[in-house]
């Protein structure tokens, strides 16, 4: 039987029987505990089959048989006792080692060759090599074995003779030894006369080994038997013993021969007990002396070995001793094989650096034997036989060369070999046996083995001053470490030639320094003895640990001077603090208690990055309650490390502290300091400070600063630091006020009998939980009762009001009989219930803690019954390699769930429900700790499934984010459990729901989620005292803080007063005029610092908002300027707020928090669930940067401003109430009003609209006694964003908008195109085409493989047979030896629902998972508007025949009607009227280039080449296809900075920019202000930019309103006294109307009839156009009115330059904007010649305005005849000397007499102009009537470029 044991017992095991022999052990029994009595105890049974269970990575890392047992568990009779045997793959047979016992699971570990696959399966003939002595220590001969060769026999005789130890010997077939026999382990080889040599087998292993006689014997027998022998076989016997210093070891040395036994001796310490000769550290002690091999530790970097290896292939190896190498990435192409300290790593050089662990640091072995000292790490990467590889160090003592080099000697199976020579490997016999608890000998410094940490007092060293210490009438001076500077000890010592004083008292040197002064450790005491001085006289400091001191500093006192003059000195600083465990719990002194255990993390830690531009490199590991947990990191291996710095760049990383202390509260907020770290800058040792923040929300933790002494600072808003509260719950149900954490003790109850707890023989508890007892106990509501077995007492009458109080369960029963100890009480229970996720149920039931001689009678009971319902995980990740921070905490719901989009119409009855990062809220038939749950609902039954937990945080890969949910209900093959997988893809602005995307054997399902949340944290910085979320674009504006009468006043606890303003100064002058904060002291009026000047500028960093003021007075002797810090915390109830001090920096760095509302970005979930799980996202209306302005009509007057579902961004020059989602501005009020606040997600009325509510808004100025609040009512308008309007006056103080707008219009289409598809209610066509590439293909890498796909069209390069692979396929995969197709062209659809775009290619090659189906690819197009030159990323996919891809494009994103309309100041400026519908407009440049032009929409009926979603597109001259130059989704339009010109601008693509250039071609359109519609005509490009730019004069521009004019009768005033007036009745028709065509390129041909000052006459007259001034008709029988009445109350006229418009409005509401009414615009300008002229159509706009142009005699102005001789005279003589000058210089020149020609025409009287429509409905020339062009007035400055 196998045997290991453990301190007292002694364990039997026979893996695969239960045949125990004579060993008094359980008949059943696999494994049997046997203690000193010798009685057997079954731990583990073989009747049933043990449990088999593979490690992570596979066979290769490892596997457990867990065995189990009917044997009851002592501590839980509940339970029964089990064991649990760990194999990894070893060398020998090896043996099982004890580990522990933990909750009745015995475990063991062996390391063996019988866990290794074929390639290294045991020896045949190996027998087990340990055995256990008398004194049941082990005796391991396993080290002696040979995988290769044997040992010579030391002998008198020529025959030679060979040996192995317990197993055959091996040998190449060269050698003599091979013809020994293959199980030989004994061999003799003899020669004869001749020289013929004889090989002979004398045996083979045929027993275990024996110990008698403090001897080891090992017995080999020859397989034959031999006469000479009396038939019987030759008798090997090798006595093994330990060498007790008697003899040296010999090696094996025959000492008796015969022809049929060989004896033979062996004296080695490998014989000896084991565990006498190795350490687990880098101290061994042995009989002799000791080696310390701790100075080899490098702490900077790794050893470094560079070795040639065949092939050109070279190896390094960089290996530590007593610590963890550096590097980083070690490990992982081993099967990602990651270790918590890597103690060596092999790097393949040129093998794209291919890395193996040779071993962990961990898992090490100290040995010295035989005069032999080596190192072997165990446990490194595996072989390719899942042997895991190794590393041994042989050191040599050589006292020459120091500290030495390690040599890399050679690779045996994977056990790497090196020789080290060094002084340390030499025996050190001074003082005896050392403490393995410390080594010192190291400058100011101790090191704790035990905890592998260094106390270090260097930074108490003064290296220019002393600490002076006084008490009564002494005076000293002393330094640490170092000599005292100046001061008394510097005074003449004459005994002293060479003084070194490091203290002193008034008269004498009283301690000098060794200038290597060391650390002691005494008494339970760090110390630290100077050498003596003067007389005999001699210094001790101890240092004490004290918390109450910055991380590097403290304060000495004197204590006492014992009879042997020895000075005592005290030093407190929290340098003396070591490593130890600390509470999660702590409390103030109000009372109040806090617990942070929620943040202590198991398996991971909390990340942060470095927002400092210049260490973007550097990241943080942090962990609460607990140590860093360091596997997969550069983090050193510490006990109980707190905080860990990275530092990427130079691969290592440092201890930026260990746990000494608990939390601690500092004005409410909670303090986490980790102290005594690496040291930095070469005397500071590195520190952290946390400040947790109570909040509602969980945020993540955010770097600050670093201070110059290396002291971090970090904050952290989280429900954790908010006080502990009580809450009473109903049900035996309860919910953690702060975390909103669920607790549910109802199967505790016990319907069947009571939990009785026994006190005595006679004396038991009756407790039931939830319900009353089972037993009578008098009373028939009794919960617990106290039993004699004669008689009973009611200790407390049953109830489920379960209690939380102070981070505790309980449940109190009162009310019971009287007690008997206290007279007039009575008897009351207190059942306390503790978490514990190992005990699962109900565990051992109650303990009784109190009870006996009290009245009240206190339980505990620990259960997982007891641990939250909800399961949270960290939901915070740092990208180390590319230095990004993520945060999804918002995405976390403590109430509801997100609701999964379904785009699939055969599964509409599918109701998934998400949350992030903690389990979903109250979903039926669904587990409580499922973070994902599935209703299926059908006409019978609804069923729930729970698809996973989610165990662990977000995870990236390739820059994509991820969330797994694991452990779900069964699969339907109930061999799986269900699961699913969420990817996150970064979307600006998004903030909608996860959609569903595809699900495999209704076993896993994936989800995609578009969500700002998934983007990148990032910082800003604004100097306008706002800050800027550049993540979102919410903008926080703390203004308001700002005070201009007083300060905010801020006591710190020590007498100082702060006087604080924000973005400003102090209004106090005692410290200058620039001080943002003044200390001052209330008793001193001297006392008085500027703790920083002022600024506006404002911080925002992942998260954190925070000013800075820096450059105050300085400090600490002109070291340091102080400086402030005020972080801004999100407290929605906190109004204005008021600043807490929370600490100084040793760098006088004050820090304060400021909770207030005004660091709130509150949002609302923007999404309308429906009935049927769908959802009406209303995100894509957010606006990140500005608001929307709401159109009033009715009479409603006012600003209106509005953003959806978050607060207003802010408004330029006013100030709305903070946290507004709608604000009004009236210019006679001087407060704005808040018409309320986000509230809650939108909701779908019964009749289809979406209502969107706004709530607590300001005091409602007809009801004070309300508050103001709003409402939005969407309702579907296809093809436009539209705009939100106010016609009516509030009504009982609610507001209601109306906003008609296609984003609640929710259509799912798809076709089978793989290049566009058309939404109809977006009414617009995607098309990918612009993605499809003509050449080459996107490459995408998928490990070490290659992807390429294309869009629209096949991979290039592939031939088209089918040998190819890829032939016709949309995506193809290239492992290197094949090609396979991934999905073809010929089967792909294109779907669009919920703004993604999906496409599919299927029916691929076969694929290798699963035979029965075929490869296929989905490209989810995401719209993001800002990526134009983006390329696809590959998913990650559970499914391996499906492959996924995210690509990001503006190719994606719906080409709505974008907004016509921005208003400023209160002036509307609307580009709708010049939005066409019909047409575009159309330029032609002085080269002949053609472009054409729409604003708001896209062209319609554009030249071929021109896209259906281009704003701009261009045509070279001779070209028959045009391109797009910038696209409608793009458009931004704003004012100038001067506010006089209207800019729209676009952006587009690459095409018609230059090749070498990276940019995207821009348009820009600069509206000047102008009479009449206008056109826009081409000013330049710029090649350099890649910019087109055009000018646009138009009265659209102008600010103002057009001057309106009155009529009389259809008489409108004239413009000069020659015109007194202007009859347009003489345009009127008395029959008849005037008629004009329009032909349409969409084959839609009107005709348009109208009349001027009268209503239409027959026969148009008629049906829809009765009443009416204007019909719109077509030969189908169509007919729309659309000019109202010709009356004077209907009829508008507007002056506008020279243009005069006739305005005929109609009461139909446009279909396109139901904002606008339809109506008709007529143009009229002056032609002399053309008499009364006739209209002509225009344009339609946008808005339903149908322009008519009109030349006509009727609007000419007649100019007056000149009076006065002499006025013409003079005239007359300058205008004849101007054009005699004129001429001459331009009659020699043609273009010079052209450009003549046009300035006569210029100052020529006007004549009026009108436009000539293109062929496409767009205007290309601008003429007079006269065909001359006619220049604007404000045009001279032509004259001046002539």
């Amino acid at each position: 039987l196998w045997q290991a044991h453990s301190m007292d017992e002694t364990f039997l095991i026979n893996l695969c029987s239960h045949e125990m022999g004579n060993s008094n052990c359980p008949v059943s029994s696999a494994i049997c505990s046997k203690s000193i009595s010798g009685n057997g105890v079954n731990i583990g049974s073989y009747t049933d089959s043990p449990t088999v269970r593979i490690s992570n990575g596979g066979y290769r890392f490892g596997f457990t048989l867990e065995y189990s047992s009917r044997q009851k568990c002592k501590s839980n009779q509940n339970s029964v006792v089990n064991s649990s045997i760990t194999f990894t793959c070893g060398k020998t047979l090896g043996s099982p080692e004890f580990i522990e016992e933990n909750n009745c699971v015995y475990y063991f570990n062996w390391r063996t060759s019988a866990a290794c696959n074929y390639l290294n399966a045991p020896s045949t003939t190996e027998i087990p090599c340990y055995i256990y002595d008398d004194g049941n220590r082990k005796r391991d001969l396993s080290l002696l074995m040979k995988e290769s060769g044997a040992y010579a026999v030391k002998s008198q005789s020529e025959k030679k003779m060979y040996i192995n130890v317990c197993r055959n010997i091996k040998v190449d077939a060269s050698s003599p030894l091979s013809s020994c026999g293959t199980y030989s382990s004994a061999c003799t080889v003899s020669k004869n006369s001749q020289g013929t040599k004889t090989v002979n087998s004398i045996g083979q292993p045929s027993a275990k080994l024996t110990y008698s006689n403090q001897q080891i014997k090992l017995v080999y027998k020859s397989s034959q038997k031999y006469s000479q022998c009396g038939n019987k076989p030759i008798l090997t016997n090798i006595f093994l013993r330990c060498n007790n210093g008697d003899k040296n070891n010999n090696g094996p040395s025959m000492i008796s021969e015969s022809e049929c036994q060989y004896d033979i001796e062996w004296i080695t310490e490998f014989a000896c007990p084991i565990d006498d000769m190795i350490s687990h550290s880098c101290i061994l002690n042995s009989k002799n002396g000791h080696f310390n091999l701790l100075p080899l530790m490098n702490q900077l970097s790794d050893y470094q070995v560079m070795v040639p290896g065949a092939n050109g292939l070279n190896y390094k190896y960089l290996i530590n001793v007593c610590g963890s190498i550096k590097g980083i990435d070690c490990g992982y192409s081993a099967g990602h094989d990651s270790s918590k300290s890597t103690a060596g790593c092999q790097i393949a050089m040129g093998r794209r650096n291919e890395t193996h662990r040779l071993g962990d640091f961990s898992n090490m072995i100290l040995r010295y034997i035989d005069d032999e000292l080596t190192l072997t790490y165990y446990d490194g990467s595996p072989c390719h036989d899942g042997f895991r590889r190794s590393t041994i160090i042989t050191f040599t003592c050589d006292y020459s060369v120091g500290i030495g080099n390690p040599q890399f000697i050679q690779e045996n199976h994977c056990t790497y070999l090196f020789r080290w020579a060094t002084q340390y490997a030499c025996l050190k016999s001074d003082g005896g046996l050392i403490n393995e608890a410390f080594t010192s000998g190291f400058f100011c410094s101790l090191y704790d083995n035990t905890t592998n940490f260094m106390y270090n007092m260097i930074p108490l060293r003064l290296s220019d001053g002393t600490y002076n210490i006084s008490k009564s009438t002494k005076f000293f001076q002393l330094n640490i470490c170092d000599q005292v500077w100046g001061g008394i000890c510097n005074k003449s010592h004459p005994n002293l030639p060479h003084p070194t004083p490091s203290a002193c008292d008034s008269e004498a040197i009283i301690g000098q320094t060794s200038s290597h002064d060391t650390l002691v450790y005494e008494q339970n005491q760090l110390r630290l003895k100077y050498n003596p001085g003067q007389e005999g006289k001699k210094t001790t400091i101890n240092f004490n640990c004290d918390m109450n001191f910055d991380s590097n500093t403290g304060s000495v006192t004197f204590d006492r001077q014992t009879s042997d003059h020895n000075y005592i000195f005290n030093f407190a600083t929290p340098l003396a603090c070591g490593p130890k465990p600390i509470s999660c719990v702590t409390s103030d002194d109000k009372g109040n208690y806090y617990d942070l255990s929620d943040l202590y993390l198991a398996n991971s830690n909390w990340g942060a990055i470095d927002g400092r531009s210049d260490q973007s490199h550097l990241r943080y590991k942090i962990n609460m309650c607990g140590p860093v947990n360091t596997g997969n990191s550069l983090c050193p291996n510490i006990s109980h490390l707190g905080a860990c710095q990275e530092d990427t760049k130079n691969n290592r990383g440092f201890s930026m502290g260990v746990m000494t202390s608990n939390p601690e509260v500092v004005n409410g907020n909670l303090i986490v300091r980790y102290v005594n770290g690496d040291i930095c800058h070469g005397r500071f040792r590195r520190s952290t400070r946390i400040e947790l923040i109570c909040s509602d929300t969980q945020g993540s933790l955010i770097f600050i600063k670093e201070t110059p002494s290396c002291e971090y600072y970090f904050t952290w808003t989280t429900p954790s630091a908010c006080p502990v509260k009580k809450l009473t719950g109903n049900n035996c149900q309860v919910q953690d006020p702060l975390t909103h954490d669920n607790y549910d003790l109802r199967s505790l109850a016990n319907n069947v009998k009571d939990y009785k707890i026994a006190i005595t023989a006679g004396q038991f508890y009756m407790i039931n939980v939830c319900r009353k007892l089972v037993s009578h106990c008098g009373s028939t509501s009794v919960g617990a009762c106290l039993s004699t077995g004669q008689t009973s007492r009611s200790l407390g009458i049953f109830n489920k009001q379960l209690v939380f109080d102070k981070g505790y369960l309980q449940l109190n029963y009162t009310n019971g009989d009287a007690c008997p100890s206290h007279t007039g009480m009575k008897e009351s229970t207190l059942i306390r219930f503790y978490c514990d996720e190992s005990i699962n149920g109900i565990g051992v039931g109650p303990k009784l803690i109190a009870g006996q001689g009290t009245c009240l009678h206190e339980f505990h009971w620990n259960t997982s019954v007891a641990c939250p319902i909800n399961s949270i995980v960290d939901c915070s990740y740092v990208d180390v390699i590319n230095g990004k921070q993520y945060d999804l905490s918002s995405l976390s719901k403590t109430t509801g769930n997100w609701f999964v989009t379904v785009t699939n119409p055969s599964i509409k009855n599918w109701i998934f429900q998400i949350n992030v990062c903690r389990s979903t809220n109250n979903v039926d038939g669904c587990s409580k700790s499922s973070g994902v749950c599935l209703t299926i609902k059908t006409p019978s039954k609804n069923n729930t499934y729970s698809l996973g937990r989610n165990k662990k945080g977000p995870y990236a890969i390739d820059g994509i984010l991820y969330l797994n949910y694991t452990d779900g209900d069964a699969c339907p093959d109930g061999k799986r459990r269900k699961s699913a997988l969420v990817t996150f893809v970064c979307g600006r602005g998004k903030f909608g729901p996860p959609l569903f995307t595809s699900q495999k054997d209704h076993c896993h399902y994936d989800f995609l989620w578009i969500h700002e949340a998934a983007c990148a944290q990032s910082s800003s910085i604004s100097n306008n005292c706002t800050a800027v979320n550049p993540s979102s674009g919410f903008i926080f504006d703390f203004n308001p803080l700002r005070n201009s009468s007083m300060d905010y006043k801020v006591v710190d606890g020590r007498d100082h007063i702060y006087n604080l303003n924000v973005c400003g100064t102090a209004n106090t002058d005692a410290c200058g005029k620039s001080s943002g904060n003044c200390q001052l002291k209330s008793d001193d009026q001297n006392f008085h610092f500027n703790g920083g000047n002022a600024n506006s500028r404002l911080y925002y960093e992942d998260g954190n908002i925070y000013l800075n003021y820096t450059g105050g007075d300085a400090c600490h002797n002109g070291k340091y300027h102080r400086s402030t810090i005020i972080s801004f915390v999100c407290s929605e109830n906190a109004g204005v707020g008021h600043p807490v001090y929370i600490t100084e920096g040793s760098d006088c760095t004050y820090f304060f928090s400021w909770p207030t509302q005004y660091a709130c970005e509150r949002e609302v979930e923007c999404v309308a669930m429906k009935p049927d799980g769908s959802s009406v996202d209303l995100s894509p209306l957010i606006k990140p940067t500005d608001n929307w302005e709401a159109v009033t009509i009715g009479g409603q007057n006012g600003s209106y401003y509005i953003n959806l579902c978050t607060a207003l961004n802010p408004v330029p020059n006013t100030r709305c109430p903070p946290g507004s989602g709608i604000c009004l501005k009236n210019a006679d009020a001087a407060i704005p009003l808040s018409l309320g606040k986000p509230y809650q997600s939108p909701t779908i009325a019964p009749d289809g609209t979406v209502i969107l509510v706004y709530v607590n808004g300001s005091r409602c100025p007809s009801d004070s006694s309300k508050r103001l609040s709003s409402k939005i009512i969407f309702s579907c308008q296809q093809g436009t964003l539209g705009n939100p309007i106010l016609s009516d006056p509030p009504s009982n103080c609610v507001y209601t908008f109306h906003w008609a707008t296609s984003i609640v219009c929710n259509n799912i289409v798809s076709n089978n195109s793989t290049c566009s598809i058309y939404d109809p209610s977006l009414k617009f066509n995607f098309t990918l085409s612009h993605l499809t590439l003509l050449k080459d293909n996107y490459v995408v890498k998928d490990g070490s493989n290659t992807i390429e796909l294309n869009v629209c069209s096949s991979v290039n390069g592939q031939s088209s047979s089918t040998t190819s692979g890829c032939a016709n396929s949309g995506v193809c995969l290239h492992t290197g030896s094949k090609n396979i197709s991934l999905g073809l062209t010929s089967k792909s659809s294109l779907t669009y629902s919920n703004t993604l775009l999906m496409l599919k290619y299927t029916n691929g090659a076969t694929c290798a998972s699963d035979h029965s189906r075929k490869y296929s690819s989905t490209i989810l197009f995401v719209c993001d508007r800002n990526a134009v030159n983006s390329k696809p990323v590959l998913m990650q996919s559970s499914d391996k025949c499906i492959y996924k891809f995210d690509w990001n494009t503006h190719f994606a994103c719906p080409i709505l009607s974008q907004n016509c309309m921005i208003k400023v100041g209160g002036k509307i400026y609307d580009i709708s009227p010049l939005s066409q519908i019909t047409g575009s407009w159309k330029i032609i440049d002085s080269s002949s280039t053609e472009y054409w032009i729409n604003l708001c929409r896209p062209i319609v009926n554009g030249p071929p080449g021109c896209s259906s979603n281009a704003a701009v597109c261009k045509m070279d001259i001779g070209k028959t296809v045009a391109t797009d130059l910038a696209f409608t989704s793009s458009q931004k339009i704003e004012l100038s900075a001067d506010n006089k010109k209207l800019l729209v601008s676009y952006t587009g693509s690459k095409a018609n920019c230059q090749k070498s250039s990276d940019s995207v071609a821009s348009v820009k359109i600069e509206f000047t202000c102008g009479s009449g519609v206008g056109k826009p005509r081409f000013i330049r490009y710029d090649k350099s930019t890649c910019t087109f730019y055009f000018s646009w004069r138009s009265h659209i521009a102008c600010p103002t309103t057009r001057n309106k004019v009155s009529e009389n009768g259809c008489i409108i005033s004239g413009r000069s006294t020659a015109n007194p007036e202007i009859n347009f009745n003489t345009l009127a028709k008395a029959q008849g109307n005037w008629m004009i065509r329009e032909n349409r390129h969409n084959g839609d041909n009107y005709l348009y009839y109208l009349n001027v000052c009268r209503n239409l006459n027959p026969p148009q007259n008629v049906n829809q156009c009765k009443g009416g001034s204007a019909c719109q008709t077509k030969s189908n029988g169509f007919r729309r009115k659309i000019g109202g009445p010709n009356t004077i109350q209907n009829r508008k006229f507007y002056v506008d330059g020279n243009i005069i418009e006739m305005h005929l409005p109609t009461k139909e509401q446009c279909g396109k904007d139901k904002t606008k009414n339809v109506e008709s615009i007529i143009l009229f300008t002056c032609a002399i010649s053309n008499s009364l002229g006739s209209p002509k159509f225009f344009y339609e706009s946008g808005d339903c305005k149908y322009y008519f142009e009109w030349s006509t005699s009727t609007v000419c102005q007649r100019v007056p005849t000149s009076q006065g001789i002499n006025g013409g005279v003079v005239a007359a003589i300058i205008v004849s000397i101007v054009v005699l000058a004129i001429l001459l210089l331009f009659i020699c020149k043609r273009d010079r007499r052209n450009r003549l020609k046009q300035m006569v025409l210029r100052v020529s009287p006007p004549d009026g102009y009108h436009y000539v429509p293109g062929g496409d409905g767009s205007s290309d020339r601008l003429l007079s009537s006269g065909g001359a062009r006619r220049y604007q007035s404000d045009d001279d400055d032509d004259l001046l470029r002539l």
